[in-house]
């Protein structure tokens, strides 16, 4: 920032944060000084506007967060749902876990990392998402299955990057699955064909500030797995339905952060189908920036002078209109060496110090196996 402008003050921490690695250079741009809590070494490089504390250990983050917010920050952020859960579960007056969480009150508190407070808030405010049901025991899984139909979506209460999803495409499938050692209560929930679309975005006060509009082309472990490969789309190609969707969305769950949420339009009808809205950054967020509607000026325009988002949102002539994006920590080695989909090109410094270690390893682990033949 330049001028007589203020410069403000971030806190990011979390269990999980290696993969948020950009977030604290975003927020430099945006004006912010960065505190940065973790509890391993991170490939983040610091300097004058971004300081690295390290916690011996994940149970020592929640207390170097509760000490560190005696100080007054503009921008609080938890970086992945394991710190999420671990706030809400530790025995700490509201009034603190509310100065750590990304919600207006701790009324929105139930609806964090819990698909099942989810999808019971979206329906709540008539937000469009799938139907769903709540199956309390393995027994009540049929009578799930009866009222939604199949194919179903099974999803563990407390789980992300698509870990405790589970598909049923008949009544046999779902049986087996209640069989298996899942945790109850688990969401039973309808599966809607169509376009997986990430609409993850930025909040304060429950308004919106900022959001990205990708299609997903690519994911890794599975279906339900994190992403690879987006197709972005700027701003000003995306109808003002979408928009108004997403201030409601952050108006009902009382949003005041980085909000990861995701959709499906509908083959059947059109209709977007709001799923996921977990409340903190994802390793995608930086990347608007390649498609002309960039995060860290969004953040930048609301804290000097409370700017939202609204729709029409000017065309940025500088940059496409749509763009392929490959995320390459997330990339397999092979196609890493061959530069399938210029994953080369998406690499920034970090994300090469990420590469090396990965081929590193990979390489290790093909000698110990050579060794052992």
């Amino acid at each position: 920032m330049t001028g007589s402008a203020r410069t403000y003050q971030a806190l990011l921490f979390g269990k999980n944060i290696r993969l948020m690695q950009s977030i604290p250079g975003m927020l430099v741009r945006a004006g912010f000084e960065v505190d940065v809590i973790a509890s391993r070494p991170l490939p983040i490089w610091p300097g004058k506007s971004v300081r690295l504390h390290y916690v011996p250990g994940a149970s020592a983050l929640l207390p170097a967060a509760l000490a560190a917010i005696q100080k007054p920050y503009d921008l609080v952020i938890p970086a992945d749902d394991a710190t999420i859960g671990l706030i809400l579960g530790a025995d700490i007056p509201d009034a603190l876990k509310l100065k750590l969480l990304p919600v207006c009150g701790v009324e929105h508190f139930s609806h964090l990392y819990s698909k099942i407070r989810l999808a019971q808030a979206m329906h709540a405010h008539r937000i469009n998402s799938p139907a769903f049901r709540v199956a309390h025991h393995p027994d009540d899984l049929a009578d799930c299955g009866r009222a939604l139909g199949y194919p179903l979506l099974v999803k563990v209460d407390a789980s992300g990057a698509g870990e405790g999803v589970y598909e049923c495409r008949t009544e046999d499938e779902l049986k087996k699955l209640g069989a298996t050692p899942i945790s109850f209560p688990v969401l039973v929930q309808e599966k809607i064909e169509g376009q997986l679309l990430d609409l993850s975005g930025f909040y304060q006060a429950g308004q919106l500030v900022h959001f990205g509009y990708a299609t997903i082309q690519a994911t890794v472990s599975g279906p339900f797995g994190p992403s690879s490969m987006r197709r972005y789309r700027q701003l000003s190609e995306v109808p003002v339905e979408v928009f108004d969707e997403l201030q409601a969305i952050g108006h009902a769950l009382g949003l005041n952060g980085f909000t990861n949420l995701a959709c499906l339009l509908s083959q059947r009808d059109g209709k977007r189908y709001y799923f996921e809205a977990d409340t903190r950054p994802i390793i995608w967020s930086d990347y608007t920036k390649y498609i002309g509607n960039d995060l860290a000026l969004a953040i930048r325009n609301y804290f000097q002078s409370g700017t939202t988002l609204r729709h029409p949102v000017p065309r940025n002539t500088d940059y496409p209109v749509t763009m392929h994006m490959v995320c390459p920590q997330r990339m397999p080695v092979h196609q890493l060496l061959l530069n399938r989909h210029q994953s080369w090109k998406w690499f920034r410094r970090e994300g090469l110090s990420f590469m090396t270690r990965k081929l590193a390893l990979k390489l290790f682990a093909g000698s110990r196996t050579n060794l052992r033949r």
